[in-house]
This record gives C-alpha cells, sequence and structure tokens, in this order.
C-alpha cells in the first residue's frame, strides 16, 4: 500500500502518527535497538546491567543505540545476557551474512539488502510494509570503500519511481542509500519523509536563515523553499546510483 500526501510545513515530527515512524526505513542497529529495548524492558533490566551480564564495557549495549552494529561474537554475548539468540535479535538471514562472510574469486564481498520498498521520485512513497528484503546484490569491498565510508550494515538499496528527479534520477533507477544519516548535513540528494510522504529529493541549505530548499531536478515538478529541519524526517542519503541501458 502506498500513501501520497504532501510535503508539510506545519506538523512537526513529534506530531506524526506512532506508525509513521515505523514505515521510516530503520537501520540494522535501529532494529536491533529496538528488539533489545523490548527484550530488556521485559526482563526489567536497562542497558549498562545487560552491558556487564554480557562481560562487556558499561556503554557496550548503549552504543548499539547510537547506530554502531556489534560483530557477532558481541552480539552472541549480548543476546546470551538477554536470555535469547542472536538469531531472535536480527534473523537468521543476517546473523549468517555476519557469521560468514563472502569471498570469490580472491576478492572480499559485501552483501547489500534489496528492498520491495519503493522510493518515490514523483508523488510516491516508500513501501515499508514488507519488511524483509526481496534479494541481496554483491558489491565488493574495496569499490564500496571507494563510495562511502559507512558501515555495510547501514546501506540499503531501493528502487526509484517516477519522473520528478529526471534527468538525475529516472524511473527504474536503483539508489544506494545511506541510511545512517538522520540530519541534513552537506548538500545532496536525500530520501526524506514528511508527515506521510516519503521521497528522494536535492535538498540544500540557505546560508542566511538555514532553512533547506527541497528541489525536483525536474523544473515541471514541484519544488518547496523555506522548509524547517524540524519538519522533515531523513531516512538517508543517495551515495549512488545504477541504471539500466
Amino acid at each position: 500500500m502506498r500513501t501520497f500526501v504532501r510535503l508539510s510545513t506545519e506538523n512537526k515530527p513529534h506530531d506524526a502518527p506512532y506508525y509513521m515512524r515505523h514505515i521510516i526505513r530503520m537501520t540494522p542497529a535501529e532494529r536491533l535497538w529496538l528488539k533489545i529495548n523490548e527484550r530488556m524492558a521485559q526482563l526489567g533490566t536497562n542497558a549498562r546491567q545487560v552491558s556487564l551480564s554480557a562481560g562487556l564495557s558499561p556503554d557496550a549495549v548503549r552504543t548499539i543505540k547510537q547506530g554502531k552494529m556489534p560483530g557477532a561474537e558481541k552480539l552472541a554475548k549480548i543476546a546470551a545476557a538477554l536470555n535469547i539468540t542472536s538469531a531472535e535479535l536480527i534473523g537468521p538471514d543476517e546473523l549468517e551474512r555476519k557469521e560468514t562472510g563472502i569471498e570469490f574469486a580472491g576478492e572480499s564481498y559485501a552483501s547489500i539488502a534489496v528492498y520491495e520498498a519503493a522510493v518515490s521520485a514523483g508523488p510516491g512513497s516508500l513501501n515499508a510494509e514488507h519488511g524483509a528484503p526481496l534479494a541481496y546484490n554483491l558489491f565488493r569491498r574495496d569499490w564500496l570503500r571507494s563510495v562511502t565510508r559507512v558501515a555495510v550494515e547501514n546501506l540499503a538499496i531501493l528502487k526509484v519511481h517516477g519522473d520528478s528527479m529526471a534527468p538525475t534520477l529516472l524511473n527504474g533507477d536503483d539508489v544506494l542509500v545511506d541510511m545512517s544519516i538522520k540530519h541534513i548535513g552537506r548538500d545532496g540528494l536525500y530520501v526524506l519523509a514528511a508527515d506521510h510522504e516519503v521521497q528522494v529529493k536535492r535538498v540544500s541549505r540557505s546560508p542566511l536563515d538555514k532553512s533547506l530548499s527541497i528541489s525536483s531536478d525536474n523544473p515541471a515538478a514541484q519544488s518547496w523553499a523555506g522548509v524547517s529541519d524540524e519538519n522533515v524526517f531523513v531516512l538517508g542519503r543517495v551515495v549512488w546510483l545504477g541504471r539500466t541501458i
């Protein structure tokens, strides 16, 4: 199901319905923290106690909330402290990817999740109705490092639909998104959500009043000026695009 609404400069993020916070695609670290937090509530414990029970530093679990994914060994210790398995925390497929790694022809590869979810470059939405990845695409790790230094766990591939960002982005393009970015930094292409709408747009910041301009590269499509940071959810930043010729 897709939801079509307008970009708003009226509603603030904390006014958005609770379910919108889950429609917005979370990073693996955010999903893991959600599971850990739920389990801690069930056990009546906290992040510090779990860290110490796992034989880790007192802030080890808290760093997950800050966006840092633990390795397989540390994850297993945290899961044991919570009396559950690693697979229950992150899912068996993600656990297998963490533990095995991928080597081929002497090269190291990373697998990036491809989501059924569609990022709209027109009047559409990010459809996060299907949480599981549709597939995984393999990328050489050295190539990925030339594109972005972000952890592989924070990358996702999403589909572009619509023509409002043409000629930069075309219908059917794949975009590689850094999902760890939740705030507008330097100018660029961002995956945004405001109210119930999610789109990929060009975002720039005014040097005068620090407001945001959210632009469509297609001059026939709508753009917005004078938008406050408080009125925009940032899902991530586009760092690469792939296109079929």
